[in-house]
């Protein structure tokens, strides 16, 4: 049974977290409150050559699994990391606090924040550098650029507004609004037009993603985990419908771009087809 100790009313573990378990080992040493020496907070398992083994071994194993995931779906990964992370914001804040002495309010509003934040900007350089990102972006430029389309300025503030409100949300921080919205609004108005330009080219391809392939992919990914011990809790996630309803929308978006880029090989042949035709 796993041991778990009580800071200021947040259940934390004295365990290692090794291969997706808790783990205990046989010797301990003390953790102390810095701003009352003779307070111990926890007896905490400290980490022998045994410990050390086995969480070089899971590593490895952790690695393969890793390793095999596409950019999208470590991003996921990250993100929701983040979103765990400013989920339990306060109660993370709390056990440091008491752990290393550090001002409560330090913590609940920058530090434990700017690890989401670290999360999610690893997150994001890894789809920047993704080649297949790459080429996403390109195809949304040509068809941002190509297709005559007037946004609905009410579409760019409530997009704006959103913004505004996740910013402030999830940092705590003051924020320049009329500096931020006038930064982002040329953005913006590209990411709604393409929206509406991705919903249209959705009803007019007829692409749609049944039951089925969505009972299949949840499988693949249950599947590419076996074996991590976290099988169960990835099905439990995928039950909860708002989860189930974004990896739809991302099979679509898959979808969608693989008619795309299928439409651009046949663009692609057939200028070098009429190129070679000019040389003969």
């Amino acid at each position: 049974m796993e041991n778990r100790t009580n800071v200021k009313g947040v259940l934390v573990s004295t365990e290692h977290y090794i291969g997706g378990k808790r783990v205990a080992s046989e010797k301990s040493f003390a953790t102390i409150n810095p701003n009352q020496p003779t307070q111990i907070l926890a007896e905490i398992s400290r980490g022998d050559s045994a410990t050390a083994d086995l969480a070089v071994v899971e590593a490895q194993k952790g690695f393969e699994v890793w390793s095999q995931m596409s950019v999208g779906e470590r991003s996921a990964i990250m993100h929701k990391l983040a979103d765990l992370i400013e989920s339990r914001a306060q109660d993370i804040a709390t056990v440091e606090c008491m752990d290393m002495g550090m001002r409560y309010e330090s913590l609940v509003n920058r530090l434990v924040p700017r690890g989401a934040r670290n999360f999610r900007s690893y997150a994001q350089i890894a789809m920047e550098n993704d080649s297949e990102t790459q080429l996403r972006k390109n195809i949304i430029s040509w068809f941002v650029e190509q297709t005559s389309l007037e946004v609905p300025p009410s579409m760019i503030d409530n997009y704006l507004d959103n913004l505004v409100e996740d910013i402030r949300s999830r940092n705590g921080e003051t924020l320049d609004e009329d500096k931020y919205r006038s930064e982002m609004r040329s953005s913006t108005e590209r990411s709604v037009k393409w929206y509406l330009i991705r919903k249209a080219l959705i009803i007019t391809e007829a692409i749609e993603v049944s039951d089925e392939e969505l009972k299949d992919e949840v499988s693949l990914i249950v599947e590419s985990v076996s074996g991590s011990g976290q099988s169960k809790e990835i099905e439990r996630f995928y039950k909860k419908p708002s989860n189930r309803d974004s990896l739809l929308s991302e099979l679509i978006e898959k979808k969608l771009f693989a008619l795309l880029k299928s439409y651009a090989k046949i663009d692609e042949v057939e200028i070098q087809t009429s190129e070679l035709r000019k040389q003969g």
